[in-house]
């Protein structure tokens, strides 16, 4: 399990103030807020690579700043919005860079590929894949470290339908293996249809966390988002913008 507890960070006139979540083994926490809301800081707060001003990053009941890259690295697997450029590196090399800090295991190596569906990669030119195929193999890589919470920062952002589906597919897998996994997100389908726990947060502060259903309201989007939402109608209800419903 992974717990922020009272956490506070400021960077110039940016402040992130008094979050409070936790994410658990075999469950997707989403975090969601309009663009500059704090989604990737707090990421990059929960995984160690900014320190809080306040407050504490609790993994199995240890303070993360306790921790070295190593033991870091061993338990939280971060992957940014930006994906990395390696200049002529396979998709091999790209998978081994995952453990700079660990022994190679070569067999790990192919079987985390295996695991998310791109294996037939491994001899390709990193730089010459597309881009959801990019952020297939760097979540293979995630797999490969070995850490069981993983973090991704807007996984499905500007993929075709039929990558972001596969990446939906592969994260629904890991989650029954017991990942533990937290994501920034936009998409209003994925809060509704994916998400197990939900933190919304507006510039810089909380609105709202808990479990899906707890969380996910007209009331508490609209204070996070600033625009009136309905809820669709049918078996798997999601909400959408009320200015859809009026056209």
């Amino acid at each position: 399990m992974l717990e922020l507890r009272n956490i506070s960070y400021s960077n110039g006139e940016f402040r992130l103030g008094e979050i409070n979540m936790k994410a658990v083994p075999g469950r997707m926490l989403a975090i969601a807020g309009p663009n500059g809301s704090g989604k990737s800081t707090l990421l990059k707060i929960a995984c160690g690579h900014l320190r809080p001003e306040r407050g504490e990053v609790i993994v199995g009941g240890e303070n993360i700043t306790g921790l070295g890259n190593r033991e870091r690295s061993r338990e939280i697997s971060y992957l940014p919005q930006e994906l990395p450029r390696p200049f002529s590196f396979t998709v091999l090399d790209v998978m081994r860079t995952a453990r700079i800090y660990m022994d190679q295991d070569e067999e790990r190596l192919i079987e985390s590929l295996d695991i998310c569906g791109a294996s037939h990669l491994k001899n390709r030119i990193f730089e010459n894949l597309s881009g959801g195929e990019k952020r297939i193999v760097m979540i293979s890589s995630l797999v490969y470290r070995g850490g069981r919470i993983l973090m991704l920062d807007e996984p499905t952002s500007f993929l075709d339908i039929e990558k972001e589906i596969r990446i939906l597919k592969i994260l629904r897998n890991l989650k029954k293996e017991g990942y533990t996994i937290i994501v920034s997100i936009h998409d209003m389908s994925f809060l509704s249809r994916e998400a197990d726990d939900i933190l919304l947060i507006k510039n810089g502060r909380p609105v709202a966390f808990g479990p899906r259903n707890d969380v996910l309201n007209s009331g508490n989007l609209e204070k996070t988002f600033g625009i009136t939402f309905a809820r669709t109608p049918g078996k798997n209800t999601g909400f959408i913008p009320e200015f859809y419903v009026e056209d």
